[in-house]
């Protein structure tokens, strides 16, 4: 959504922030909102008052049942959508014509509609609207980013990645199941890996996809490759597998860079006249210096989180960073890093996805087809 500073901007006061949901991801928000500068956490709203409180009281700020409740009492100046992802839409709506900014956990809504719904309430209301991408903000997809821009691979042509993680489709998985079927996994957890795509390649075209399951009733395992805007992509999407692995690989036309978010750290290999054995050696050694700058206790932390199935290496950081990245375009009138339009193109892109796999002969069997 285009921004208009004069707007959307905010002044040097305290922003007064509410929660919608009091579900897994609300205490983390509860936690991190306090430490960004000029930000106050005033309130916390679920139907279920109950857990409102919980995260509330943890916070030491108000409960409340219901999100009018809150826009009467607490009257923040914007709230955080941490609710099912089919109750996006409605809530971030309701919210905006309250004259309230925005920012939803991902993904931003469950289809096109919506998002179109949210952009044209967001311009006629005149408020910001951001999306968790918590993952754009990783140190080591930053490091990529920076990579690719320096030109170091060239023009870049194509990117994989490779998600892998060890839980299934959440708290909520169930009834989003009952809404979107095996769709489902996509409009889950395939915003983490469609979000970095997105931001190297922009918005998708096209997608073709193979999906398949195991044990589960739902297909767990996707294979995925799509046409974007500045290039190709392939995504390989696997949950409830026992490792964490999240990497992507980026590939130009003068060398390629694998990213590592779970140990926060990329190779890069850019083309030259040398044996490969020189080259691949060099990569080694620049992995070793790079952990080399690691404290111990840095290092054992982020093993520890890898192996035993948590977040990736800086993932309360990487929350933080995009929480405070939303508020830092607020007081500038800028456009959020993890954007409205980004939020809309993931979302485009789920569906593209979710359409390919349409043609499901039968649980048994693997999906293989084509959405344009």
């Amino acid at each position: 959504m285009p921004v208009n500073s004069a707007e959307n901007q905010v002044s040097e006061s305290t922003v007064r922030v509410g929660l919608l949901g009091a579900g897994a991801i609300a205490p983390v928000h509860a936690q991190i909102l306090p430490a960004i500068p000029g930000i106050r956490l005033v309130g916390v709203a679920d139907v279920d008052y109950a857990k409102a409180q919980r995260v509330a009281g943890s916070a030491k700020t108000a409960a409340f049942s219901s999100l009018e409740e809150m826009l009467r009492e607490a009257q923040p100046d914007a709230v955080h959508i941490l609710l099912p992802p089919e109750r996006h839409a409605m809530s971030a709506l309701k919210c905006l014509a309250a004259n309230k900014h925005v920012f939803v956990e991902k993904p931003l809504c469950t289809t096109q509609a919506e998002c179109r719904e949210l952009d044209a309430a967001a311009k006629q209301y005149g408020r910001l609207v951001g999306v968790n991408h918590n993952v754009t903000f990783s140190s080591a997809f930053l490091r990529l980013v920076d990579i690719i821009r320096q030109r170091r691979l060239g023009a870049l042509q194509h990117v994989s990645v490779f998600w892998s993680v060890p839980f299934g489709l959440g708290t909520y998985g169930s009834a989003l199941y009952q809404q979107e079927g095996p769709g489902a996994v996509i409009l889950e957890t395939g915003p983490h890996p469609l979000s970095l795509i997105v931001r190297l390649l922009g918005s998708v075209r096209s997608a073709s996809a193979l999906a398949s399951h195991d044990t589960q009733s739902f297909p767990d395992t996707w294979q995925v490759s799509l046409t974007c805007e500045r290039g190709t992509a392939q995504c390989f999407i696997a949950i409830g597998r026992p490792r964490l692995e999240m990497r992507i690989h980026a590939i130009g036309e003068d060398g390629t860079a694998t990213a590592d978010l779970g140990l926060g750290h990329v190779a890069v290999s850019e083309n030259t006249s040398y044996s490969p054995v020189f080259y691949r050696s060099a990569e080694l050694f620049g992995m070793a210096r790079s952990f080399a700058k690691a404290s111990c206790s840095d290092l054992f932390t982020r093993l520890r989180r890898v192996s035993t199935g948590g977040v990736a290496n800086d993932g309360s950081v990487i929350m933080r960073s995009s929480i405070a990245a939303f508020y830092e375009a607020l007081r500038t009138g800028s456009e959020p890093k993890a954007s409205l339009a980004e939020g809309t193109a993931v979302v485009a892109a789920c569906r593209k996805i979710i359409a390919a796999g349409q043609s499901l002969p039968s649980k048994e069997e693997p999906w293989l087809a084509k959405a344009s």
